[in-house]
C-alpha cells in the first residue's frame, strides 16, 4: 500500500533541504568583503600638533595635513574618522562608539623637523598612537594597526621627502658656494696671470735700466774728462785771442777782418767754456746718480726672487724716483742728465761759432803773419788753444754720444720698468681680491657640508630609515586571538544547548498543561526544567572557558551571571518557538541561529556586513550576548549594560508566547481535542 505524501511534508523536506544553503549562504554574505567595508567603522582621530618650523623656514602643520586626510577620505578600506577632542575621543573608545582612536601628538612636526636639525643627536622620530579596545573588537585592533601602519608608511614617505629635499637644498648651497669659489678662483688665476706677465716686463725693464746706467756711468767720466779739457782749451784760447785782440787794435784796416774773426772767436770760446763749466757740473750731479741707481738696481735683481710683492713694489717706486732725479728737468735744483744735456748743445753750438771764428782768423792771420811779427806770440798762443780746444770737443761729442745713448736706454728701461710695476700692482691686487674671495666661499661652502661623528650619523641614519613610528595600543588588551573569539563561541553554545534540550524534551509538559491552575502557571512548569539545565549549561560552560581552557576573565562573576542570563533567555525562545508553532519552530530557531551568527559581528565588526545584518544586529538576542560577553572577558562595560534589558525583553517576551501556547492547547483540549496535551508529547518523542 502506497503512503500518500502530504503537502506539509514535502514542505518540511524542502526547508531541510535548503538549511545548508540558508547556512552557507548567510554566513558568506555576511564576511563577503570586510576590508573594503570599513568605512562604515566610526574612528576618531586627535589632532595635538602644535606646528613647527622646518629648516628652511617653511612652516609644518603636518597634523593637520594627517587629520584633514583621514577625515576626507572616502576609501572603502578606511574607516569612517571624525575629529574629536581628547576627552571625547576616550569617552567614545570606552563606551564603543569608537572603534578606534589616532592621537597625533603636540610635537609630531616639530618630531619631523628635527631631521633637518643642526645637531644631528636632536633628531627624533615622529609617533603616532593609535588605539583600540578588545573589550569590543579584537579584530579592529588588527585593522586599526594596519591601517595607522598605511598612514605611517605615507608620512615616512612624506618625511624622507622632506628630509631629502632639506639634504639637496644643502648639496645646492654647497654647489652654489663652490661655483662662486670657481668664480674666485678664475680671478685669482687671471689677476696671477697679470702679476706674471708685469713682473716679467718690470723684469725685462729693470734689466734695460741696468744697461742703460751701466753705459751712462761708463760714458761720464769720459765726458768729464773731455770738459775739463775743453775748458782748458777754452780758457787758453780765450787769453790768446784777447791778446791777440789787443795786438791789432793798432793795426790798419786792412787787418780789420783778423781782428773781427778774433772778436767773434773769443765770444764763441767763452760760450764753450760757460757750457764746458756747466757740462762738468752736470755731469758729477749724474755720475752720483747714476752710481745709486745702478747699485739699486744691482741689489734688486740680485734679491728678485726672494723679495715679497710689497717688497718689490716699493723698490721698484725708489728706482722711478731715482731715475727721475737722474733725468732732472735742467733746472738749477735738478740739473740731471737734462742739464747735462742742455750743456752738451750749448757747448757744441759754442764750438761751432768757434770754428767759424777760427776760419775767419787763419785767414787774417795767414795776411798779418809778414806784416805783423809782434803777433806771432797770440797767433801761437791762439794756436796751441785751438788745437787743445779742438782735441777736448771731439772727446766732449764722443762723451755727450755716449751718455745721451746710455740717457735714452735708461729712459725706455724706467718706462717699461714703471708699466710693468703698475701691471704687477693691478694683478696682486686682483690676486689678493680673488683670493679673499676664494677663501670666503670655500669657507661658506665647508659650513653648509655637515659632518657627522659615528654616533651621530647612526642615530640620524636610524630617525630617517623610521622617520614615524606607530605606537598601537590595546585598551583592555587580550592575550590571545582566542580570547577574542570566546564570546562568540560561547553565545553560539547557549544556544545550541537550548536548541537540543527541546530536540529532546516537549516544550510544553502534558501534566503542567492537565494540572489545575492558570495558563501561565502552566506555562513556567513547562519552562522550569529547561531553566534548570539552562543554569546547570551556564555553570559549565563558564567553568571550561575560565577554568579548563584558562581564559582569565576581567570579570568572572559577571561573566557567570550574563552566561546565567543568556543561557535562560535562549531556552525561553527555543521553547517559545516550539511551542507555539511545533516542528516549523524547530526550523525557525536554526535559521535564527545562522542569522544571529552573520549579524553578530563576532570577527569583524558588524558595520563591515551588508546592511541587511547591520540591522538584524541590534534586535536578535545572540548578538548582545557576545558583546556583553567580549566585554566581560576583556574588561569595560560595551554592550553590559545594553545586553541585560535587551535579554530580559526577550526572556519575558518568550514567557509571554509560552503561556499564550499553553492557554491554546488547554482551549483546544477543553473544545473537544482529546490528546491535544499529549500530542505535543508525541511530537517531541517522535522528533526524537
Amino acid at each position: 500500500m502506497t503512503r500518500r505524501i502530504r503537502p506539509f511534508q514535502i514542505v518540511v523536506l524542502v526547508a531541510i533541504a535548503l538549511i545548508p544553503s540558508i547556512y552557507a549562504g548567510a554566513l558568506v554574505w555576511s564576511n563577503e568583503d570586510p576590508t573594503h567595508n570599513l568605512d562604515g567603522i566610526a574612528a576618531a582621530v586627535v589632532d595635538l600638533d602644535a606646528g613647527a618650523d622646518a629648516a628652511d623656514g617653511e612652516r609644518l602643520q603636518l597634523g593637520d595635513e594627517v587629520r584633514d586626510e583621514l577625515v576626507g577620505s572616502t576609501a572603502s578600506n578606511n574607516f569612517r574618522w571624525s575629529a574629536v577632542d581628547a576627552d571625547a575621543a576616550r569617552d567614545g573608545l570606552t563606551s564603543g562608539a569608537y572603534a578606534a582612536v589616532l592621537t597625533i601628538p603636540e610635537t609630531f612636526s616639530a618630531d619631523v623637523a628635527s631631521a633637518g636639525d643642526e645637531d644631528p643627536l636632536a633628531a627624533t622620530a615622529a609617533e603616532l598612537t593609535v588605539q583600540t579596545n578588545d573589550g569590543s573588537n579584537l579584530i579592529v585592533g588588527n585593522i586599526a594597526a594596519t591601517i595607522g601602519e598605511r598612514v605611517t608608511a605615507s608620512l615616512a614617505s612624506q618625511v624622507s621627502e622632506e628630509y631629502l629635499d632639506n639634504v639637496y637644498v644643502g648639496f645646492t648651497d654647497v654647489h652654489d658656494s663652490l661655483q662662486e669659489a670657481a668664480d674666485g678662483a678664475g680671478e685669482l688665476a687671471g689677476g696671477a696671470a697679470d702679476a706674471h706677465s708685469g713682473s716679467a716686463r718690470l723684469v725685462t725693464g729693470l734689466a734695460q735700466l741696468r744697461d742703460g746706467s751701466g753705459r751712462l756711468r761708463d760714458g761720464l767720466p769720459e765726458l768729464a774728462a773731455g770738459a775739463s779739457g775743453a775748458a782748458d782749451g777754452a780758457a787758453s784760447l780765450s787769453g790768446g785771442l784777447e791778446s791777440l785782440r789787443q795786438a791789432t787794435t793798432a793795426l790798419p784796416d786792412s787787418a780789420q777782418q783778423l781782428a773781427d774773426g778774433a772778436g767773434a772767436a773769443s765770444a764763441g770760446a767763452q760760450d764753450l767754456s760757460a757750457g764746458a763749466d756747466r757740462l762738468a757740473s752736470g755731469s758729477g750731479t749724474a755720475l752720483d746718480g747714476a752710481r745709486r741707481l745702478d747699485a739699486g738696481l744691482q741689489e734688486l735683481l740680485a734679491n728678485w726672487d726672494a723679495l715679497p710683492d710689497a717688497a718689490r713694489r716699493a723698490a721698484v717706486q725708489q728706482l722711478e724716483l731715482g731715475s727721475a732725479e737722474l733725468v732732472g728737468d735742467g733746472s738749477a735744483e735738478r740739473p740731471g742728465l737734462t742739464g747735462l744735456a742742455a750743456g752738451a748743445a750749448q757747448l757744441d753750438g759754442g764750438a761751432a761759432s768757434l770754428d767759424d771764428g777760427l776760419a775767419t782768423l787763419a785767414e787774417g792771420t795767414g795776411a798779418l803773419a809778414a806784416s805783423a811779427p809782434g803777433l806771432a806770440q797770440g797767433i801761437a798762443d791762439a794756436a796751441d788753444g785751438g788745437s787743445a780746444l779742438a782735441s777736448g770737443t771731439a772727446a766732449l761729442r764722443d762723451g755727450v754720444g755716449t751718455v745721451r745713448s746710455g740717457a735714452e736706454a735708461l729712459a725706455g728701461g724706467a718706462a717699461d720698468a714703471a708699466d710693468g710695476a703698475a701691471a704687477l700692482d693691478e694683478g696682486l691686487g686682483s690676486l689678493e681680491d680673488g683670493a679673499g674671495q676664494l677663501a670666503t666661499r670655500l669657507r661658506d661652502g665647508v659650513d653648509d657640508v655637515p659632518s657627522y661623528t659615528a654616533g651621530q650619523r647612526q642615530h640620524l641614519g636610524q630617525v630617517a630609515a623610521t622617520p614615524v613610528d606607530l605606537d598601537a595600543q590595546r585598551v583592555n588588551e587580550v592575550p590571545s586571538y582566542g580570547y577574542g573569539l570566546a564570546p562568540y563561541f560561547m553565545s553560539l553554545a547557549l544556544w545550541v544547548g537550548a536548541l537540543a534540550f527541546y530536540l529532546m524534551m516537549p516544550a510544553l509538559r502534558a501534566s503542567a498543561l492537565a494540572a489545575r491552575g492558570p495558563s501561565v502557571v502552566a506555562a513556567l512548569r513547562s519552562y522550569l526544567p529547561g531553566a534548570a539545565v539552562a543554569v546547570v549549561q551556564g555553570l559549565l560552560m563558564t567553568g571550561a572557558v575560565v577554568v579548563g581552557l584558562g581564559v582569565r576573565a576581567a570579570d568572572v562573576p559577571g561573566l557567570l551571571g550574563m552566561a546565567l542570563l543568556t543561557s535562560l533567555t535562549f531556552v525561553a525562545v527555543n521553547q517559545a518557538l516550539i511551542a507555539l508553532l511545533g516542528a516549523p519552530g524547530r526550523f525557525i530557531a536554526l535559521l535564527m541561529i545562522v542569522l544571529q551568527l552573520s549579524s553578530a559581528g563576532g570577527t569583524y565588526p558588524v558595520e563591515t556586513a551588508p546592511p541587511l545584518f547591520q540591522a538584524l544586529h541590534g534586535v536578535l538576542p545572540l548578538n548582545h550576548a557576545v558583546e556583553a560577553f567580549r566585554s566581560l572577558i576583556a574588561g569595560g562595560s560595551i554592550g553590559v549594560a545594553e545586553a541585560v534589558p535587551v535579554l530580559l525583553l526577550w526572556l519575558v517576551g518568550a514567557l509571554l508566547l509560552t503561556w499564550f501556547a499553553a492557554a491554546r492547547a488547554r482551549r483546544r483540549s477543553r473544545q473537544g481535542e482529546p490528546g491535544a496535551a499529549v500530542e505535543v508529547d508525541a511530537e517531541v518523542a517522535a522528533s526524537a
